[in-house]
């Protein structure tokens, strides 16, 4: 499915002027930080960890809304919710952080793919920002027990999407790999 969906994206030529758009905004922002803007980018490029940041950044709101998700589950089968709610609602919370560091670092690394793959990117990164608007809408719904689920499944799915496009450009396209660090040729057509 990533691969016929990365495909499906990348003949996607209405999304250009997206492309050029964004790019040109990351441009202005990163060219306004001035003497800091190459600390800036290093950083969020992850370059003194000597890995890509947004790959270990993504661990966070992946892990805090699988559990959220596990936590709506346990709810729903308890006497009890309130624990469960509560416990589900600091996931989310715990997510949206994470995402926020995820697409910081995500945008900085866009910037630095060319074509084909940007486009995938592009649509990697809007799936992921309606999946934080879909726990954004849980979260400001969890008011009343037993609202928001609907939502965050919604978000759930809606990252899952964007997390198979991530998978496609890291694994399938290679990028953030170094040459020594992609996978066998058998290991890529398993994946």
């Amino acid at each position: 499915m990533a691969i016929s969906l990365a495909r499906w994206v990348d003949r996607q030529d209405w999304m250009e002027p997206a492309e050029e758009g964004l790019d040109k905004a990351l441009g202005a922002a990163f060219e306004a930080l001035g003497r800091r803007r190459e600390a800036v980018e290093a950083l969020l490029h992850g370059e003194r960890l000597g890995q890509p940041l947004h790959v270990m950044l993504t661990d966070i709101p992946i892990g805090a809304w699988t559990t959220a998700v596990v936590f709506d589950r346990l709810a729903e089968r308890s006497r009890d919710p309130r624990h469960w709610e509560r416990a589900a609602r600091a996931a989310i919370g715990v997510g949206l952080v994470g995402a926020l560091g995820a697409a910081l670092s995500g945008l900085e690394d866009w910037r630095r793919i060319q074509s084909p793959a940007r486009r995938v990117g592009l649509a990697h990164g809007l799936l992921n920002v309606l999946g934080v608007a879909g726990f954004t809408t849980s979260l400001l719904r969890r008011r009343r027990s037993g609202a928001g689920r609907r939502s965050a499944l919604a978000g759930y799915a809606l990252m899952l999407t964007a997390a198979r496009l991530g998978g496609h450009m890291v694994y399938q396209a290679g990028i953030g790999q170094r040459p020594a660090e992609r996978l066998p040729e058998r290991a890529r057509e398993a994946a």
